[in-house]
Formats: structure tokens, C-alpha cells, sequence
């Protein structure tokens, strides 16, 4: 981490200042603002996309008075690396998972909660609504690092190598490589499994060598980082909506000027929006190559409540570890359930 950071304040990377420098030759006249954006996934992932939409809209918006420098696929950091860059502002925007912003902050624990979101509909609403906002603010204050665009990993589901998952019963005596997340372990436990913490650089060989059995990802991630070709079985589980966010330093935002923040805003939107309507439009050729390569089980309604069921248990667990977020916890259900009747009302 040290020596990234050094990278970036010796201006080795030469987009990666202090989050802002003199213009010369800037259209729009006046200071330049430089963005360093930290990736956590290669250039086909569906995110990264989204960050060269937003380079390509916030440059020609702003005038040239904003420049987007990105680095994807973890090669100027790590997930936390990112985040802790983001801190010093020594990068200006990152992609990242809720489960890496846990370690900084618990006010997104609770999303994480399993079987927490019945759709896609449901996150962004919930998500882009007041309490997604007011989560948003909490975030910035408590870590300074601001969460300025909800974007969508996609919807977790669990692959393996031994047997098709069709029940809570099929999960017992199975090996399954979790994140680094209390919450994840504690699913993994729940459902029967044998939970196995690992960062992901460390997956694809582990299920090669069969040092774990399984995994869990949303179908992006098992394309494009190849995860078919070491599993047998997958079943969509769907048991955890994984938000993607994208990420700005506080200290770089709030110095933007308001015209350039007002920029900054609309372009990343509009950047998320596209990322997230290109992933469900990309996601069906992924689920055709996935399934021409292994077995995929789609479950049914009956089936998947079972797993929900089974899994209970980790709300009352959450609620004990984590006793000031217990309360968050019921009003954020009943916010999705508003949200998810009123989706069906309409």
C-alpha cells in the first residue's frame, strides 16, 4: 500500500496529483481538475466501461477543465488500497464492492444481508431514493470517501465443483471461497457450508488445484474471469444484490467548483445508468456461455425461499455484532418492501 502511494505523491503517474493543477491550453480556461480513477476490474467488465463513458462525457462537458486518467484491473492498487487512496486523495475516483467499504465503515453492512433485495428495481430504488442518500452521506462523512454512483456488480449466485444446489442440504460438506466479510462467512455457515475466506487474486487457481470447492459471484465475474472453466455446477441463487459503486475522494469533490460539481454529477449518472443497463443487456450472453460450459440450475421461487429460510439466522446475528446498525436494519426492509409493493402497484 506504502509504495503505491508513493507512486501516486511522487507524480510518477502523472495524472495522480493532489486532485487538481493548472490548466495550459484548457479550453474552458482556468484550472484543470486531474482525476486518477482506481479500477478494480478489467476493461471488459461492465464497470470499467462505464468509467471510460464517464471520461469521454465529463472531458468534452467540462471543457477540458476536467481530465480522467484510468487505471483498471487493480493495477495502480488493490481494493483497499483504492480506498485508503481515495482518503488521501492521492487517487480521485475508484470502482469498489460494499464489502470493501465495510472495512471503513459499517453503514453499508446491512445491504449486504442476505436475500435483502427481492430485484434489481428494488436496489436502485432503494439506493438512489432519501435513505439511499442519507446512506451516502454517512459514508463520506465517516470515511471520506463519497459514493457518488450506485452501479451493479451484478446479483451473487454459488457455482462449485461436486454436485448441483438445489437445496440447503446440497451445501453441507462443501468448501466455499467467501470474501474477506463477516456477513458472507456467516451465510456460507448458515446454509451449511464450510466458509473459506480469500481474496479473489488467490480463486481462480484455488478452484483449479481444488484447495476450495465452490464460490459465489454474479454472473459477470464468473465470465469474465473465466470461473466456468474451473467449476461443474452452478445455481442462481441470487442470494446477495452486489452493488458496484463508484467512488470520488471527498476532499476532491467538495473542492470542485459548483458548475464542475453540478458536471460531475450528471455525467456520473449517466455513466451508471449505462453500466448497469449494459450489464443486463451483456449478462444474457454470459449466462449462454456459462451454461454451454457447465451445469446451471435455475431455481425456482419454492426452491430460493428455502435458502432464504435457512438463512435467517444471520439478521440476529448481524443485529448482536453490530447493535447500532439493528435498527437501520428493520427500516431498510421496510423501505424495500414499500418500494417493492409500490413496483408492483404501478
Amino acid at each position: 500500500m506504502k509504495s503505491i502511494i508513493a507512486l501516486l505523491l511522487t507524480g510518477v503517474l502523472v495524472f495522480a496529483a493532489a486532485g487538481c493543477g493548472n490548466a495550459s491550453g484548457a479550453s474552458g480556461g482556468g484550472k484543470v481538475y486531474k482525476i486518477t480513477y482506481g479500477g478494480t476490474v478489467p476493461d471488459t467488465h461492465q464497470n470499467t466501461k462505464g468509467a471510460y463513458y464517464f471520461k469521454e462525457i465529463i472531458e468534452e462537458r467540462s471543457e477540458g477543465r476536467i481530465r480522467v486518467k484510468i487505471y483498471p484491473n487493480n493495477q495502480i492498487g488493490a481494493p483497499r488500497d483504492l480506498c485508503e487512496g481515495l482518503q488521501l486523495n492521492t487517487i480521485q475516483m475508484a470502482d469498489n464492492s460494499p464489502s470493501v467499504i465495510s472495512g471503513f465503515t459499517s453503514a453499508l453492512d446491512p445491504l449486504t444481508l442476505p436475500f435483502m433485495f427481492p430485484s434489481r428495481e428494488a436496489a436502485f430504488a432503494f439506493a438512489e431514493g432519501p435513505v439511499g442518500q442519507e446512506i451516502t452521506e454517512r459514508v463520506a462523512k465517516e470515511t471520506g470517501i463519497r459514493i457518488c454512483g450506485w452501479g451493479e456488480n451484478g446479483i451473487r449466485h454459488i457455482s462449485n465443483s461436486k454436485r448441483s444446489i438445489l437445496t440447503p442440504d446440497d451445501m453441507k460438506g462443501l468448501k466455499i471461497r467467501v470474501m474477506q466479510s463477516p456477513v458472507y462467512i456467516k451465510i456460507f455457515e448458515a446454509l451449511g457450508a464450510s466458509a473459506t475466506p480469500m481474496s479473489f487474486a488467490e480463486l481462480f487457481t484455488a478452484l483449479q488445484q481444488k484447495t476450495v470447492d465452490g464460490q459465489d459471484n454474479p454472473y459477470s465475474t464468473m465470465y469474465t474471469n473465466k470461473l466456468y472453466e474451473v467449476q461443474a455446477y452452478m445455481s442462481d441463487l441470487a442470494h446477495v444484490f452486489d452493488f458496484g459503486l463508484y467512488l470520488v475522494s471527498e476532499e476532491f469533490y467538495q473542492k470542485l467548483p459548483d458548475d464542475l460539481r453540478q458536471v460531475f454529477d450528471e455525467c456520473i449518472y449517466e455513466a451508471t445508468v449505462m453500466s448497469r443497463e449494459l450489464l443486463v443487456e451483456e449478462e444474457k450472453e454470459m449466462i449462454k456461455v456459462i451454461g454451454e460450459n457447465l451445469e446451471l440450475t435455475i431455481l425456482t421461487d419454492e426452491q430460493r425461499s428455502a435458502f432464504k429460510e435457512k438463512s435467517k439466522p444471520v439478521y440476529d446475528w448481524f443485529k448482536s455484532v453490530y447493535p447500532d446498525e439493528a435498527d437501520n436494519v428493520d427500516r431498510y426492509i421496510a423501505e424495500i418492501e414499500r418500494l417493492t409493493r409500490n413496483e408492483v402497484n404501478e
